[in-house]
């Protein structure tokens, strides 16, 4: 799991500075950095965006024990900042904290139910090894919120626990509503390979475009959908679907108005 920061993107503004913490500055801007957040702490000790801020900074610094003091003294002082408190669980969980970081949660859902803390919180039941607690929390995520994380992580949780054709399911349902998204195709392959269904589906489309060569266009037609029915976002999708439009039945020709051959 990546540490996703609530506060990534935030400016930091002291004593009339802005700094922007990124990945890319050298060493001596990073110590100089932690060097001006450090001495604003000590001169505003109980401040929650002095805390904050310094905590932050060494999310950023990928050094989370260092950033937990920091986002817990934040967190006293302000217990209903959200993204203090959420950082500070996620800090926790990759740190292997799971109980703190599990009643952080419990009082962010208290205050602010969502489908972030659910994921959040399907994490902490994973590492504990809390098999059906985990998928039923990434299930109620998926469902709050169905965005590409929340179904990949639902998807993914599904695949590691053996249950393949509801993770099926679930990837069929992702790559349909984010078409682009590399992960949730590739989660989608691996269900589809699972349930030994992708070599079949590989052979119906070679199938499929050998019989569109030979002229059976009605035999290859129903061997480009039958692939769509099995792969419908698999890596031969794009051309089944072009060759279904090459062979789409012609509709028959419609006939002209009857002529009256009765007698005058």
């Amino acid at each position: 799991m990546v540490m996703r920061c609530a506060n990534a993107s935030r400016m930091l503004l002291f004593s009339g500075l802005s700094f922007f913490l990124l990945a890319c500055v050298s060493p001596a801007q990073v110590a100089r950095t932690e060097s001006i957040l450090r001495e604003q702490l000590r001169l505003q000790p109980d401040s929650f965006q002095a805390n904050h801020a310094l905590g932050e900074f060494y999310i950023q610094q990928h050094n989370l024990k260092a950033a937990i003091p920091y986002l817990e003294k934040a967190r006293q002082i302000d217990p209903a900042h959200y993204e203090n408190a959420y950082d500070l669980a996620l800090a926790y969980l990759q740190t292997g904290m799971t109980a703190q970081s599990r009643a952080v949660i419990a009082g962010l859902v208290a205050k602010k139910d969502g489908a972030e803390l659910h994921n959040l919180l399907a994490d902490v039941e994973e590492r504990e090894g809390h098999v059906d607690a985990a998928a039923q929390q990434y299930e109620t995520a998926a469902r709050m919120d169905p965005t590409e994380k929340n179904l990949f992580d639902l998807g993914s949780d599904l695949l590691r626990h053996r249950g393949f054709e509801p993770a099926l399911k679930v990837f069929v349902f992702g790559a349909g509503r984010y078409p682009q998204s590399a992960r949730l195709r590739v989660g989608l392959g691996i269900s589809h390979y699972s349930l030994g269904q992708y070599d079949d589906a590989v052979a119906t489309f070679r199938l499929a475009v050998c019989q569109e060569k030979l002229g059976e266009s009605e035999e290859a037609r129903k061997a480009y959908e039958a692939y769509l029915r099995i792969l419908p976002h698999g890596p031969s999708a794009a051309e089944a679907q072009q060759a279904l439009g090459r062979l789409k039945p012609e509709a028959p020709e419609t006939a002209g108005p009857a002529k009256n051959t009765a007698p005058q």
